[in-house]
């Protein structure tokens, strides 16, 4: 999951999240219920889920980019 590039440690791609937003933890609510519906970062989810970052992730795991 991480390779070395010049003596620094670098992801290699995304670190997936430890659970999903809708799972229920024992004594706390669900991150989706804990954001309104008319929440600005809603918006922003949006927004950035409709791109297309296959590019970008590309381009951050290969050994050869600058970091």
């Amino acid at each position: 999951m991480y390779h070395v590039l010049d003596g620094l440690r670098v992801m290699d791609c995304w670190t997936p999240a430890p659970m999903k937003r809708e799972q229920a933890m024992r004594f706390s609510p669900t991150l989706e219920s804990a954001i309104s519906e008319n929440h600005p970062v809603r918006l922003c989810e949006d927004i950035l889920g409709r791109c297309d970052w296959s590019e970008w992730e590309a381009e951050r795991r290969s050994p050869k980019s600058d970091y």
